[in-house]
């Protein structure tokens, strides 16, 4: 009887894989706009107003803009084409991650405030630092939401 055992197995694979995919977790999503992209690189203009909507898999971290990632700088932690939510503040403390505006342009970097310098560093270690002059135009936009 070992063609009746193959349908039994069969049976049971049939019957197991519409239990698995009846009770997996079904994932919802919500809108986030997305007012740009940041640099985990070399630098990308941000945007004053949403670009793009986006759906998003919840729960979304509360924040007050969205920006794309592009580069690998910031990788392992952020990798190219991430979503990274930000929440807008004039603070930053030592050793946390943020989006700048330097000379114009965006990037998402880790902050160090040093005795006679400030520097932005990436997690990646190909790439070097962002040490910021005296004569630099530099805007901390916000920190990032985890």
């Amino acid at each position: 009887n070992r063609k009746s055992n193959i349908t039994n197995i069969n049976e049971i694979k049939e019957r197991s894989t519409s239990y698995v995919s009846n009770n997996t977790n079904i994932t919802e999503y919500g809108d986030i706009d997305l007012y740009g992209g940041i640099s985990a690189g070399t630098g990308l203009d941000l945007y004053d107003e949403a670009i793009e909507t986006i759906r998003y898999p919840k729960p979304i971290p509360k924040h007050d803009i969205a920006l794309r990632v592009y580069g690998d700088s910031m990788e392992p932690m952020f990798r190219d084409e991430d979503i990274v939510f930000i929440k807008k503040t004039q603070e930053i403390y030592h050793g946390q991650i943020g989006a700048f505006i330097v000379n114009g342009m965006g990037f998402l970097k880790k902050f160090y405030q040093e005795e006679d310098k400030v520097r932005l560093v990436s997690l990646n270690r190909d790439y070097k630092d962002i040490i910021i002059r005296e004569y630099d135009d530099v805007r901390l936009v916000g920190i990032i939401v985890l």
